[in-house]
């Protein structure tokens, strides 16, 4: 069947509206699955946005590659993903689709830290349930390359609590990453830091505010923007207090450990002082 000038066929258009009628009759009538327009994307791509499980079945069961990459690098679970429609996605992982597909080619976010960008639970759900890594990271130097780390930068409370539940681990290795608890601390998330703290992440964990710049810990990063809140959180863990974080604490008006260097600010530890916060 003849394509427009952008190599798109009526059977792509079909996909992209979501009309699963039609695009069954196409192919009944020997539309080709796996046609791929100019830019490299075949009937699927179009159906992961059309958002329609029965176009994207009926183009499956015709032979359709599940992982297919445009020129671009983009699968159709990685647009289902970005357009939010869960339906697609789900009859894609269904048909085989790798959650955990990473296109560092082109340097494309994994599915998963996609969902987690938009703030969909659904999706994120979705792809954990069909064993998405929750550990899932970008091969590159950036401050946020994980979902974790999206999520405690961001403050995104249920998201962090979907990740930490499905097993992500509160701490992130590497000699230049950036801890999420650290993250947190330094755009102000108090809740995020206490749900990391809980979770056991390691509060004497450093990280740099700029890069190739000195490595300080999340209670020095949380101080320096001026965020009380999650320096009392930190606290509670019982981070180590130096003389120079003493004096910081001093001007900000927070309360100084018995000891002032290191010292604890909750004796009772962490659960004692979010009970005695609530």
């Amino acid at each position: 069947m003849a394509a427009d000038a952008h190599g798109i066929t009526r059977l792509h258009r079909a996909a992209a509206e979501g009309n699963a009628a039609k695009a069954r009759l196409l192919l009944k009538l020997g539309a080709d699955p796996k046609a791929a327009s100019k830019s490299g994307g075949t009937a699927l791509h179009f159906a992961a946005i059309g958002g329609s499980e029965d176009a994207v079945g009926a183009i499956i069961r015709r032979g359709a590659d599940v992982n297919a990459e445009d020129k671009g690098g983009h699968r159709p679970l990685s647009l289902a993903a970005m357009t939010g429609n869960k339906a697609s996605m789900d009859a894609l992982l269904r048909a085989g689709a790798e959650p955990n597909w990473e296109g560092r080619k082109h340097d494309l976010e994994p599915p998963l830290l996609v969902a987690c960008r938009n703030r969909n639970l659904d999706v994120m759900t979705g792809l954990l349930k069909a064993k998405s890594d929750p550990n899932v990271s970008l091969d590159t130097t950036l401050e946020v390359s994980s979902p974790i780390q999206l999520a405690a930068s961001n403050g995104f409370m249920d998201e962090l609590r979907l990740l930490l539940d499905a097993g992500a681990s509160p701490n992130i290795k590497g000699t230049e990453a950036l801890p999420p608890l650290w993250l947190a601390a330094k755009h102000g998330h108090s809740a995020a830091a206490q749900l990391l703290l809980s979770a056991r992440a390691d509060p004497t964990a450093t990280g740099s505010l700029q890069e190739g710049g000195k490595r300080i810990t999340a209670l020095a990063a949380a101080q320096q923007h001026g965020h009380t809140g999650v320096v009392n959180a930190l606290l509670c863990a019982g981070p180590e207090i130096d003389e120079d974080s003493g004096s910081h604490m001093q001007r900000m008006g927070v309360a100084m450990p018995s000891s002032r260097r290191h010292g604890r600010a909750c004796p009772g530890g962490l659960r004692f002082c979010l009970r005695s916060r609530s």
